[in-house]
């Protein structure tokens, strides 16, 4: 797991984020689809690469992988669905979040398939 460095100071100290870690929450989507999610996520510098489980209240599941980027500035990221595996009607999302000040949960939204919203925190 690799740490990032935001850039910002704190008295004479940089502040260090890491997104790396498993994470886990919940979701709905247009259709009024609920979902839970898992991600397991790596973090080096501002690159975001992962796979997340899914899980839908209509049967729906798969597994995606995903890539992407983290600005720690704003705190904001840009995940991008690269293939999905295991799936039955779940296909690649691209997704934009943000992350909470202390780095321990966060909040955004799908754009693809069926739009949505998500939040989750570290397990």
């Amino acid at each position: 797991m690799s740490a990032i460095h935001a850039g910002r100071k704190q008295g004479d100290e940089a502040l260090t984020v890491s997104l790396s870690g498993s994470w886990h929450g919940s979701g709905c989507d247009r259709e009024g689809t609920t979902w839970t999610w898992k991600l397991t996520l790596e973090h080096d510098k501002t690159k975001l690469k992962g796979t997340f489980h899914w899980y839908g209240s209509r049967g729906q599941h798969g597994t995606e992988h995903v890539k992407g980027e983290f600005n720690p500035g704003s705190r904001t990221f840009l995940l991008k669905g690269m293939d999905v595996e295991h799936a039955e009607r779940v296909g690649p999302n691209t997704y934009f979040g943000y992350v909470d000040e202390d780095h321990a949960s966060l909040v955004g939204y799908w754009t693809d398939w069926v739009p949505g919203v998500f939040l989750g925190s570290r397990r």
